[in-house]
């Protein structure tokens, strides 16, 4: 209150420095429902075939949650399910996040190809323009939500999707005459939130450049933004096989889109992803992570540059 009474531009200062960033990012959610929406409706289809499969599962197959015996013995169903109960419980959860968060990288692949291309095709940009809202903070307005707002939204509906699939599957074991509390053991929830939270992280930051690379083209495409984004780096990769016999374009593509992985986490050995497989040290130290955000700066340097010069298409 004093800072205000000393001197009345600070907190006003303060706000404008902030704001216009938030109410950027809020502008973006507002007009990309898929955002949310897409990560929902997935998580909501797993769980209806996974109902479907309960349905199924009460005369004596649920195998995918306890490990029950195919043909239907409670006792050696209960066996098998403490032979390998961390795989087997963990199963379902793993799938469950998996499938959402691809689901989250494609909704962030198509919003960062239409992100500056819609405005600049239905002329909004010239609105939006007139606001006082710099062409820096809008671009990065844009590029949080690949990496900050989509990540949120995908933890959030895995975490409640794992939780309604755990009570599925309590259900199941119930109508099955089997103890849930077989399931409570081999569930470490508390850590499977770390992993994720973690992996959404290092995904988000090991896609940056290609996040970039789709603003990049949606700035400066008039058209066909989604062939622009992947039509050059084809042909880049075909032109070297053709002309040199080498595969670098090619390898370097790859490792951009599945490294996250390696680089992020160690070897699971065939059991469930846990806590000790995250290579915090790994994924601090791989050049790949770094000259990855690196590209992205200059790129979305770039994005900001087009953005002040591109006209309405």
């Amino acid at each position: 209150m004093s800072m205000s009474l000393d001197n009345p531009a600070a907190a006003p200062a303060a706000l404008r420095s902030t704001r216009p960033f938030y109410w950027s990012v809020r502008r973006e959610i507002w007009e990309s429902r898929a955002i949310y929406l897409a990560p929902m409706i997935v998580a909501g289809i797993l769980l209806f075939g996974l109902l479907i499969a309960l349905g199924h599962s009460t005369g004596g197959s649920m195998h995918w949650t306890t490990g029950a015996d195919p043909g239907g013995d409670p006792a050696r169903g209960h066996h098998h399910m403490t032979a390998t109960p961390a795989f087997l419980a963990a199963l379902p959860f793993e799938i469950m996040a998996a499938v959402v968060a691809v689901t989250g990288v494609i909704v962030g692949i198509f919003y960062c190809l239409g992100a500056l291309f819609n405005e600049r095709r239905d002329r909004s940009i010239l609105f939006w323009k007139s606001l006082p809202v710099s062409n820096l903070v809008s671009v990065l307005a844009k590029a949080a939500v690949p990496m900050l707002v989509i990540p949120a939204v995908v933890f959030a509906v895995v975490t409640l999707a794992q939780f309604a699939t755990m009570i599925i599957a309590l259900i199941g074991l119930t109508l099955r005459g089997q103890d849930p509390s077989i399931l409570w053991g081999a569930l470490p929830f508390g850590e499977g939130s770390v992993v994720l939270a973690y992996g959404l992280i290092a995904l988000a930051l090991w896609y940056a450049p290609i996040y970039a690379w789709l603003l990049l083209v949606s700035a400066w495409s008039k058209n066909m933004t989604f062939l622009w984004a992947v039509a050059p780096p084809l042909v880049l990769a075909v032109f070297e096989r053709i002309a040199f016999g080498t595969g670098y374009v090619g390898d370097l593509i790859k490792y951009r889109i599945t490294g996250a992985a390696e680089a992020a986490f160690r070897s699971s050995s065939g059991s469930h992803i846990g806590l000790a497989n995250i290579d915090l040290a790994g994924l601090l130290t791989s050049s790949g992570l770094w000259l990855g955000l690196i590209a992205a700066a200059l790129m979305l340097a770039a994005v900001v540059w087009l953005r002040r010069r591109r006209e309405p298409i």
